[in-house]
């Protein structure tokens, strides 16, 4: 049996850590085995690579795009694929969308040529179903704690 990717998308304080712990809650009560996973992050490589990535100096949007990608493959690899094997729910707190929106729209990479840096990496693996929360800008950049670098960037920028 294989099992269910689901990733949770939106803009800075859109409130997607909160819904997918509140999706786990539920699919765990039904006695479903749940894996969560944050982007960038959940792999030990994925966490060293997202503290320069989100609190980090100045990079290119280039080196910013292929960090998230790097991060990203190694998740696939070592986290999401052996649970999809082993017929788990999977649920993301970001996916490979949100480097489509940032890196290839927001930061005019261009959403093809961020797909192709991803998809090698991914090696097929994408969400099966997306959530996507709306928030305005001004009020989800307010809902955050710590601003990180990409929060920095403004509403402006998270509006894109």
């Amino acid at each position: 049996m294989s099992g269910h990717y689901v990733a949770v998308e939106g803009i800075e304080g859109a409130g997607k850590s909160t819904v997918v712990a509140g999706i786990a809650d539920r699919l765990e009560s039904k006695g479903a085995e749940v894996v969560t996973v944050r982007e960038p992050g959940g792999t030990p490589f994925g966490e060293e690579i997202r503290s320069v990535l989100l609190f980090g100096g100045d990079m290119t949007a280039w080196a910013e795009a292929q960090l998230f990608a790097a991060q990203r493959a190694q998740l696939a690899e070592e986290v999401i694929r052996p649970a999809l094997a082993r017929g788990a729910w999977v649920l993301g707190d970001r996916s490979v969308y949100s480097s489509l929106a940032y890196q290839g729209y927001a930061r005019g990479l261009g959403v093809a040529e961020v797909r192709a840096v991803n998809e090698a990496g991914l090696g097929g693996t994408w969400p099966e179903r997306v959530v996507l929360l709306r928030i305005d800008p001004i009020t989800g950049l307010r809902r955050q704690s710590v601003i990180d670098r990409i929060g920095a960037e403004g509403a402006l920028f998270q509006g894109k």
